[in-house]
């Protein structure tokens, strides 16, 4: 069978694989794989062949177009920076299959990304950050884990992927830093404050208990002593997010505010 013939639902699997194995974050590989799937879902709902030799350019700007009509999380269109992310995960996809070999060109090389909306971030205030930690009782064992979720979270701007891979072995409470896996499997080393300290000691001491499994190594565990994954802490941040009233309250939130308390207090990003 002629790589024309090769359906896109094979296709997402053979990147995905490569993405993996490339290193790619688990969050990119699952964002490149529901932009793929968002195409081939319309391409059915439209009646269009789901085949390789049928994705040109023509169709994929179709798509788009349809997809800006769409309604947004949080406005009557999708926003900018999803349009984004979503065109250029299509692009990083149709020029892997050039380089591959499963097509002669890059048959998105015209498309252009489209541009994104430069909206100010506010970040969290003292009155909020107040809030946020007050919604959570640090002595008790899901409180205690939380607060130090948070504290971690707001303390040193990991990622979410970044947290929930950190390894116990890797948290030193007593020196204030821990060292974490970041992208591209880089390793580096970030400082905490003595809030944050404590609200580590306390859980660390008090409530983390023992991992069901020996082998699990990471230092934040469910309830039940099992790895806590991304998608458990992102529905995490919005459960705190709902009980504190800080509604706007998720993931890059702290680590942009992270990131400008970092830079007011005389950080150099370089």
């Amino acid at each position: 069978m002629g790589a024309g013939r090769t359906d896109l639902q094979d296709l997402m699997g053979h990147f995905e694989v490569h993405n993996r194995t490339e290193g790619k974050s688990p969050r990119t590989v699952e964002w490149y794989n529901l932009a793929l799937g968002k195409l081939r879902d319309w391409l059915i709902e439209q009646g269009e062949p789901t085949v390789l030799s049928a994705l040109d350019e023509f169709r994929v700007r179709r798509f788009l177009l349809d997809l800006q009509e769409k309604p947004g999380i949080k406005g009557p269109r999708m926003s900018s920076h999803t349009m984004y992310a979503r065109v250029n995960a299509l692009k990083s996809f149709f020029n892997w299959l050039n380089r591959q070999g499963y097509t002669e060109e890059h048959r998105l090389s015209g498309l252009r990304l489209p541009k994104v909306s430069e909206l100010v971030i506010e970040p969290l205030s003292p009155d909020e950050i107040g809030r946020i930690l007050s919604s959570m009782n640090p002595n008790a064992a899901m409180g205690s884990r939380n607060t130090a979720l948070i504290s971690i979270m707001l303390d040193t701007g990991l990622r979410l992927s970044e947290v929930t891979s950190l390894k116990d072995k890797d948290v030193h409470i007593e020196d204030r830093y821990l060292k974490a896996m970041g992208k591209g499997l880089k390793e580096r080393v970030v400082a905490f404050g003595s809030s944050c300290q404590k609200a580590l000691l306390q859980y660390r001491h008090r409530f983390r208990g023992e991992p069901v499994f020996f082998e699990t190594g990471e230092f934040f565990l469910s309830i039940d002593g099992h790895s806590l994954t991304a998608s458990a802490l992102r529905c995490l941040v919005k459960r705190i997010a709902k009980s504190s009233g800080v509604n706007r309250l998720h993931s890059h939130l702290m680590r942009h505010t992270y990131a400008t308390m970092f830079l007011l207090n005389g950080g150099d990003v370089f």
